[in-house]
């Protein structure tokens, strides 16, 4: 059943005042979608909330760091994951999935909003399984790393804004699955994550290379890390090896273009060769 934007709301609306299960999975979160939620809770037993909350989505006001603290403060356990690209609303017995991020303008709570689109069921055991796996991976946004992601924001000038994608070490290191999607696609809208070495040498992907060279001895070839990627990739369905290769090739071209401090390409014959840097 497709579910419009308004009666997304209206069904959201009731879940959250009768289920004792809120689980919230949504990469955008703004404070009128969160006070949504806070005024039609009648307990927070065990609720969750799930961002993706990238540095840029925070920069750009996707992303409300007040929303998260409210959140925190009504007593939500909110977790991290930069892979998250869901809209998941998971109660005691319906679940909604579809476009409608957790947003004024995601649920129409404000006076633009957005053609959104959901469908709503019912949970099964699987459902659940998936659920918890993403849950699992997320990384704890609590009071005091709040603190340390709003000082981070307010030193940042207007061009390192911009040229940020990832948060510092110090505040988050991420563990989670990898995905294709941490790789280089080649195409122009996914250009912005690969346009500079600071944001290049945090990357899923560039650390991935530098612990698989390191696992291998400290130089590993093409077929090997392209037969690696495929088995470290957690795509469902699984990607074309062809597709790998791609990924691999596009990441290899950025660390010959940028040669960072931690591995360098070599071609002795037709294909590459990773070695570790001294």
């Amino acid at each position: 059943m497709l579910l419009p934007t308004a009666e997304l709301k209206s069904r959201l609306k009731q879940q959250f005042s009768d289920s004792r299960r809120c689980w919230i999975y949504s990469a955008f979160v703004s404070q009128p979608g969160i006070d949504f939620v806070l005024g039609h809770r009648r307990e927070f037993s065990s609720d969750r909330l799930l961002v993706r909350c990238d540095l840029r989505d925070v920069v750009t006001g996707a992303c409300s760091l007040a929303a998260l603290r409210s959140a925190l403060d009504a007593g939500f356990e909110v977790r991290l994951s930069s892979a998250l690209h869901v809209k998941l609303y998971f109660f005691d017995e319906k679940l909604f999935v579809g476009s409608a991020n957790l947003t004024g303008k995601g649920l129409a709570l404000v006076g633009y909003c957005n053609d959104e689109l959901s469908t709503e069921g019912k949970p099964t055991a699987r459902d659940a399984e998936i659920a918890e796996n993403l849950w699992s991976q997320g990384t704890e946004i609590n009071h005091a790393r709040l603190i340390a992601m709003q000082e981070f924001i307010e030193q940042l000038d207007t061009v390192s804004s911009n040229a940020l994608a990832s948060w510092p070490e110090s505040i988050f290191v991420e563990e989670r699955d990898l995905y294709c999607s941490d790789f280089p696609q080649n195409t122009t809208a996914d250009s912005f994550r690969w346009n500079d070495i600071e944001k290049f040498k945090v990357s899923p992907a560039y650390l991935w290379l530098i612990r698989s060279v390191e696992e291998n001895g400290g130089s590993a070839s093409f077929g090997w890390l392209s037969k690696k990627l495929h088995t470290d990739v957690y795509d469902d369905p699984a990607p074309y090896r062809r597709n790998i290769k791609e990924l691999l090739e596009n990441l290899l071209d950025l660390v010959v273009a940028f040669q960072p401090d931690g591995v360098f390409v070599e071609k002795p014959n037709v294909s590459s060769v990773v070695f570790l840097r001294d």
